[in-house]
């Protein structure tokens, strides 16, 4: 979508809600295995013709697959970990999901922004991104938004135009590795 990768899920459970855990933590769709060839071309097929109402990314770009070690501060996560109230909802969880929506609608705004040549509103976009992400543990996700923010401020919008692929497949992949690692 406009430089978003297609990200689609498969896992082993077929659990009902697994489906919106996985579009929760950032993914485009779902399948459970074991996939079968039908149901992965059906899923395929829908998002090479526009599923969702947008257009799939070429295959020809590549993503940096990162490790949960660089995505992740465990340290920042443990302390907030360590603020857990006993027979109290997951804190860390709780904050989490609320990031990851604020910032699925902070990167859509940002691919707006970019369309629109519009550097304030993306500055401050990936500003709050940085800040976010840093209070949660994700620190390689403030670590790219802070510097596509040091661009715009040096007025080098062009060039921090780009990093804004990387910050989506970082946000991403950290959100994954955090619902596999703390749900």
């Amino acid at each position: 979508f406009g430089g978003h990768r297609l990200v689609i899920a498969m896992t082993a459970n077929a659990l009902m809600g697994d489906r919106e855990k996985c579009i929760a933590a950032g993914m485009d769709d779902y399948i459970s295995k074991p996939v079968k060839i039908n149901d992965l071309k059906t899923v395929l097929e829908k998002w090479k013709a526009g599923g969702e109402g947008e257009t799939a990314q070429p295959a020809e770009k590549k993503t940096r697959t990162y490790k949960a070690s660089e995505l992740l501060n465990f340290e920042t996560i443990e302390g907030i970990q360590d603020l857990q109230e006993d027979g109290e909802p997951d804190l860390y969880i709780e904050l989490v999901d609320v990031f990851i929506t604020e910032t699925r609608s902070s990167l859509k705004n940002a691919r707006q922004a970019v369309r629109e040549d519009d550097s304030d509103t993306f500055r401050s976009l990936v500003h709050s991104i940085k800040g976010a992400s840093a209070n949660l543990g994700i620190e390689l996700l403030s670590k790219k938004a802070a510097e596509a923010e040091r661009l715009v401020k040096a007025g080098k919008f062009e060039e921090a135009k780009p990093l804004l692929d990387q910050i989506e497949d970082i946000y991403v992949q950290s959100s994954a590795a955090i619902k596999v690692l703390y749900t």
